[in-house]
């Protein structure tokens, strides 16, 4: 509780400090002294603004299909993340083909309760991984780094992501024309 009050409390510091430094750079002295105010014109407002949108004349990557593959210890965490995942892919529309998962795999491991006596006595640990798979199709390579950016900042502790892209390429001219009318 004491870190979220601390968090909160520099957040809200952090704020009063931005606005005080705005008002005072935006402060105006006049020949008298006093500071006033320096009032905005219509046509000031966007003039500091950057532009953020850039177009290019080159074209995006297509991707055939990208799959991506969670991984962790708890079956509760990955279906929440399962969900999560596709109702963002859903208001992004990104066309999921299906979500599947996989076989889980099983580790055990037994050791001797004591190292050096009691052969018979014997303890059993055991780790299980389970998986769900996510298959989505025909991306532009924007719309798969945001859509997988979003994904990857939101996975849950204990969660692992293996992300596998199939790009689409553009065939090769000399493997347009068949090879039988290149011989002659």
């Amino acid at each position: 509780m004491r870190r979220k009050n601390t968090l909160v409390v520099c957040t809200l510091f952090s704020l009063i400090c931005f606005q005080l430094t705005v008002l005072f750079a935006n402060r105006d002295t006049t020949a008298a002294g006093s500071a006033q105010p320096a009032i905005p014109q219509a046509n000031d407002i966007h003039a500091n603004v950057r532009k953020l949108i850039s177009s290019t004349d080159e074209p995006d990557i297509l991707y055939k299909e990208i799959e991506v593959l969670a991984k962790g210890h708890d079956k509760t965490v990955l279906d929440s993340y399962e969900h999560f995942t596709v109702l963002a892919a859903k208001e992004l529309g990104i066309c999921v083909e299906r979500v599947y998962e996989p076989k889980r795999k099983m580790e055990r491991f037994t050791l001797l309760k004591s190292i050096h006596i009691f052969k018979k006595h014997r303890v059993q640990y055991e780790m299980r991984t389970h998986y769900r798979c996510l298959e989505l199709k025909h991306l532009t390579g924007s719309t798969a780094n945001v859509y997988l950016e979003y994904i990857e900042r939101n996975v849950p502790e204990g969660v692992a992501l293996e992300i596998t892209k199939t790009k689409m390429e553009k065939i090769p001219d000399h493997l347009k024309s068949p090879v039988w009318d290149t011989v002659n």
